[in-house]
């Protein structure tokens, strides 16, 4: 019996940049915890914007945010990963090298930074993803504690990720994909995967117990620490290759779907039996 269902948001749950979910997706979380299953919110962005995008079901909620850097629930004390600074300030210089490519955002505890940023980009940490943030000519001027620097590029960061940056951080930094756009890097002990794991521990819940949904390299920490794991169709290949299973895509609201069918109606089914 699933006990723990965690999710993704991006192009998971929702396509990418949805500020709000809809009344239909808030149904589906209510009647979840109706039955007393636990409904993480697993995600790399701020937890201050996915509150907003959760705002009518953001109290029945656990948060992974910062892919994993942040947890926040319920009657617990929030836990944080800080970057080194050492290595925060290396990944802003490598990430400024590559600005004709894309722009970057910085996550503290306090809020997320901007550098310089075009309207675009301003109007995606803004309004699609609800984000809390400051406009700064030089993040590296600040004191800052910092969860999460992640690097938007709107033509893909695979090959930026793959052939320079993720291979020069490796073993330093936990910095993987956060689907096709967004590189983030995050503490090394920070990882979706590590705070579900903390979580199921916490709660008495065993990985049979748990269904996680994703579609990018920051969500095979989850799969890895789960059972019953959802890979969405147009999910990056390494997480759709160790995924137990395979469901529709967001804009087919396929991590909906799968809920209701997998585990809302045989809920009902085995109260009824």
């Amino acid at each position: 019996m699933i006990k723990l269902i965690a999710t993704d948001i991006d192009d998971t749950l929702l396509p990418c940049a949805f500020p709000r979910i809809s009344e239909q997706v808030a149904a589906m979380i209510k009647e979840v915890r109706k039955r007393d299953i636990l409904f993480v919110v697993a995600s790399g962005r701020q937890y201050q914007g996915l509150a907003k995008t959760f705002a009518p079901v953001k109290e029945d909620l656990i948060y992974i945010a910062e892919n994993g850097a942040q947890i926040q629930a319920p009657g617990r004390q929030v836990q944080y990963e800080i970057m080194p600074r050492e290595d925060f300030r290396g990944i802003v210089h490598d990430y400024r090298k590559f600005s004709s490519q894309g722009e970057f955002l910085i996550v503290a505890k306090d809020c997320a930074y901007l550098e310089n940023p075009s309207s675009l980009f301003e109007d995606l940490v803004k309004n699609g993803m609800n984000y809390e943030y400051r406009v700064v000519d030089d993040v590296l001027a600040k004191d800052l504690d910092v969860l999460k620097i992640s690097f938007y590029a709107p033509d893909g960061v695979r090959d930026l990720a793959c052939e320079t940056l993720i291979p020069k951080w490796k073993g330093r930094v936990n910095m993987m994909m956060g689907g096709a756009k967004w590189l983030p890097a995050v503490a090394k002990n920070a990882d979706k995967g590590i705070a579900l794991k903390k979580l199921l521990q916490e709660y008495a819940i065993a990985p049979e117990e748990a269904m996680v949904f994703g579609d990018g390299g920051n969500d095979i920490g989850m799969f890895q620490a789960a059972a019953e794991s959802y890979a969405v169709e147009d999910a990056a290949h390494e997480l759709k290759a160790i995924a137990k299973y395979i469901c529709p895509p967001a804009a087919k609201n396929g991590v909906y779907q799968t809920i209701v069918e997998k585990v809302l109606k045989q809920v009902s089914a085995d109260c009824e039996g």
